[in-house]
């Protein structure tokens, strides 16, 4: 009997959408099956690791592994899809593989019969199907033994491997190979045969990648639109890729009921937000409202909106979800007033409906100006209100962020984002930043109060622990909506995701940034550029305070010198760190705290 295992990607729906809208901007028919698998921008993409997006590329340990690659063939992609698994990672498989392809080991071949085998390898018995390829090239097992060979590597039992090493020390014999040879490479085998990864999967895995990674490489801004379609459900997600698409310059058009559509799409190089992701509408609900745009025109005000979409397709809560996601902006008054006034208006839109019906006609039936005095005054919400309300109608914020003020701040204090904390391996030490976003406090084993904040930054959440000694020490900094720096180590176990369990607390004021005693700026001669350089200066000449400045010049990758100023002191404050990350980027900026003021 055949058997078959199917498995059902929404990546490939993904390579639909994104086809499809390829073809209708720019007249581009492209078959995915015959996507090129040695495409340079695709692999310029996937060695600095731009691989938001790109199937079974994306992780923040991934994208660590592909710049230590650097890939630079199909076969490396399947190479990299085999290598990033628990087994590999945990041994020195990796290292070795990656240290031998940039000639920094020697490699080595224990006979040469295993050098046409392990070659594209660099030496490493990687795939199953090499282990398959060795026994009966050395050893002249067929295929059928090597697999039995292969499947009790894998389950590791005694009784078994101690028949396969006697056949398979006996049949290296007949092949002129010694008996301590080839135990050797029994031992070596059975070493790498428990991590070894099927090349045929990591193959079909690699193609998929590949294709991906053509796409957002030629098409970037209709590869993240399909992506955002395909995640609609999940708000962290879709901030990821809105965020990635920002970084590459692709502009966003926020939620309009008179441009967007059910889906994300792409027009004129922006990005439309597809409407179906706002909560509490639906796409069904949507899918009706853009067919009435599309056979009547645009809606002309909230009144016009209500009596052209019964409240039987988008109800009360819907409209409201609207509202605060934005998407009645373009109509006449602010989101405040179309919120307080919206039971009036859907009122009078189901009353007009019923008369029009009835061929009854209101004496104020067609005078829109009555519609727009009935939005009446009403104060604006503030900015904190406004951002509040559009994460609840979308799940993220979308036209701000509350850690706008400090996100250069927070680039340069931490040392992971939200999303690499998860992806970060056990044990590693971490200072992560953001919004506390929720506070729940509990009891452990011993009855000791302790708390798990929630914490959010530009790129998603993630979970921090404080212990009781912790929580204890720092009780007064860790509460709801305040900005807070957490240092601590990572703790993810059983394929989960990273938690932070947090050594200590660094509260950010709105004020000014925590006291700095020296500003460290790091300078690749190579690369930096003459305008760079007058900007910054011009900046740091502008700041009068106490913090020395040092200058970290490196280059070809090699640390040059460190510079103290001798007439440069620097007042750290929020001015300063926005000025300097413009000018210099905020990867290339550390602050190195007063300790004697405090935490």
């Amino acid at each position: 009997l055949l058997k078959i295992d199917i498995l059902g990607l929404r990546t490939l729906t993904v390579i639909e959408h994104a086809v499809r809208s390829i073809e209708k901007n720019h007249g581009v028919k492209i078959d995915p099956a015959r996507i090129p698998l040695d495409d340079g921008a695709a692999f310029d993409l996937l060695r600095r690791a731009d691989t938001i997006g790109v199937f079974q590329l994306e992780s923040a340990g991934m994208r660590e592994l592909l710049k230590n690659l650097q890939p630079e063939t199909f076969s490396d992609i399947i190479a990299v899809n085999a290598l990033y698994r628990p087994g590999p990672l945990g041994s020195d498989m990796v290292s070795t593989f990656v240290d031998c392809k940039h000639g920094r080991k020697a490699i080595v071949y224990d006979h040469p019969i295993l050098e046409p085998i392990l070659r594209e390898t660099y030496g490493v018995i990687l795939y199953q199907e090499q282990v398959m390829r060795v026994a009966s090239a050395m050893a002249g097992f067929r295929l059928g033994e090597a697999d039995l060979l292969r499947k009790a590597m894998g389950k590791k039992d005694q009784s078994v491997m101690a028949e396969q090493r006697k056949k398979f020390v006996d049949g290296a014999k007949e092949n002129g190979i010694s008996k301590q040879k080839s135990g050797k490479i029994f031992d070596l085998m059975e070493k790498f045969a428990r991590y070894g990864f099927n090349k045929s999967h990591s193959a079909a895995y690699a193609v998929i990648s590949v294709r991906t990674a053509f796409l957002k490489a030629n098409y970037p801004a209709e590869f993240v639109a399909a992506n955002l379609t395909s995640e609609m459900d999940d708000s962290d997600r879709i901030m990821i890729l809105l965020d990635d698409a920002r970084l590459k310059g692709i502009g966003i058009v926020p939620p309009d009921v008179n441009c967007c559509d059910v889906e994300f799409k792409v027009e004129g190089g922006k990005i439309f937000f597809g409407l179906a992701a706002v909560k509490n509408v639906g796409a069904k609900a949507i899918r009706r409202v853009v067919e009435e745009r599309r056979k009547n025109g645009e809606f002309k005000t909230m009144f016009d909106f209500c009596s052209r979409v019964s409240s039987r397709i988008v109800n009360r809560r819907g409209v409201e979800s609207l509202i605060q996601a934005g998407a009645f902006d373009g109509l006449p008054g602010h989101r405040a007033q179309k919120m307080a006034n919206l039971e009036r208006i859907m009122e009078k839109a189901l009353r007009s409906s019923q008369d029009a019906e009835k061929g009854q006609f209101g004496l104020f039936a067609n005078d829109e100006s009555y519609i727009e005095d009935a939005l009446g005054p009403c104060g604006e919400w503030n900015a904190q209100e406004r951002l509040a309300r559009e994460k609840e109608s979308l799940g993220f914020f979308l036209s701000g962020h509350p850690l706008d003020k400090f996100r250069n701040l927070l680039h340069i204090l931490r040392t992971v984002s939200t999303s690499e904390l998860k992806e970060s391996s056990n044990g590693k030490h971490a200072v992560v930043g953001g919004l506390a976003s929720a506070v729940k406090t509990t009891y452990d084993r011993k009855q000791n109060e302790m708390a798990f904040v929630t914490i959010e930054d530009d790129k998603g959440q993630a979970e921090a622990v404080l212990f009781s000694a912790v929580l204890g020490k720092h009780r007064s900094m860790v509460a709801e909506d305040r900005v807070l720096v957490l240092e601590g180590k990572v703790s993810r176990r059983n394929g989960g995701e990273g938690k932070l369990l947090v050594n200590s607390v660094l509260p950010i004021s709105e004020d000014k940034p925590p006291a700095s005693k020296e500003v460290h700026i790091s300078i690749d001669l190579g690369k930096v550029e003459e305008k760079q350089i007058d900007d910054m200066k011009r900046v740091l000449e502008g700041s009068k305070g106490t913090a020395q400045v040092f200058f970290h010049l490196t280059e070809e990758g090699r640390k040059a010198c460190v510079i103290r100023s001798k007439s440069l002191n620097v007042a750290v404050d929020y001015e300063l760190l926005g000025a300097l990350c413009e000018s210099v980027g905020s990867d290339n900026i550390k602050l190195l705290r007063d300790e004697s003021r405090g935490p």
